[in-house]
């Protein structure tokens, strides 16, 4: 999901694929063409108050099933950066570090690079079986991603288009967002929303697929699928502010697992929650 806050007054085993490339390619020429613009009002400049720079820094703990509908959760301690350089470079939660093409009153484009997080094998319904640990294990992962958000009077609706380059992860993922926001007292501003997300056959598979040699070792059968609309959720940030710059970020995220892939073996449920909270320091 995407974590976006804005201020108002692994191992890497293979080179770059082909739709990767292509679409950093295009983002890049993209990018250069709103460089060599000379007009007045181009709508590649970021405009006041959009191009200030800041960063909340901190540290959050993360309680999270490793996948959806792995039925196993871990823990983690992970940093906490939101961050902005005038508005164009930024580090998100959510969106990894990247670059605003465009950031107005209405519209923002950007790209970013960011991590999936893995898993390993005992983090599946196969725990048990005394398995090679590589077996089912999944490398963390380098994405790219082209995002766009547009604001509407109400909220403001995300799309999020992802591909891996590098680790265990293959095809293509599409988030699609709607966030609104509340404010229910002065320090408190929480940011409800819900999605839904495509997962090509080549994403579903590398996390929910089963191959000929892991359904031999295992004894079960082998398991693949189409890409889908595969997982739907809802989730809520909330940001409360305390004195002397602090503020605390909490997040609650569930997913819920759609179609064939609720039939995957490794789906010992067809639930995902992960929950967070962190302190950071406004500079």
């Amino acid at each position: 999901m995407i974590i976006e806050k804005t201020r108002r007054h692994g191992k890497i085993k293979r080179k770059l694929p082909l739709n990767a490339a292509l679409m950093l390619g295009t983002f890049t020429a993209f990018i250069c063409t709103a460089q060599t613009s000379h007009a007045q009002d181009s709508i590649f400049d970021i405009p006041a108050p959009h191009n200030e720079s800041y960063a909340d820094v901190g540290v959050a703990g993360v309680v999270r099933d490793t996948y959806v509908g792995s039925g196993e959760t871990e823990t983690l301690a992970l940093p906490f950066i939101n961050a902005e350089y005038k508005g164009r470079l930024f580090v998100k939660p959510g969106l990894g570090a990247g670059v605003y093409a465009i950031k107005n009153d209405r519209f923002r484009l950007s790209a970013s690079a960011n991590l999936a997080l893995g898993r390993d094998t005992e983090d599946t319904p196969f725990k048990d079986l005394g398995l090679n640990e590589d077996l089912l294990e999944i490398d963390t992962t380098v994405t790219v991603a082209v995002a766009g958000r547009y604001y509407l009077p109400f909220g403001a609706i995300d799309v999020l288009g992802t591909i891996p380059v590098g680790g265990d992860l293959d095809g293509q993922r599409l988030d699609t967002l709607f966030t609104t926001e509340i404010k229910p007292m002065k320090k408190l501003r929480i940011t409800p929303g819900v999605r839904a997300t495509y997962q090509s056959s080549g994403w579903l598979n590398s996390i929910y697929g089963v191959n000929a040699e892991q359904a031999t070792t295992i004894g079960i059968d082998e398991f693949s699928t189409g890409g889908q609309i595969a997982t739907v959720g809802a989730h809520a940030v909330g940001y409360y502010q305390l004195p002397n710059n602090f503020e605390i970020v909490g997040l609650v995220n569930y997913s819920r697992l759609l179609g064939d892939v609720q039939d995957s073996p490794l789906t010992d449920s067809n639930n995902g929650i992960t929950a967070a909270l962190g302190i950071a320091k406004q500079f």
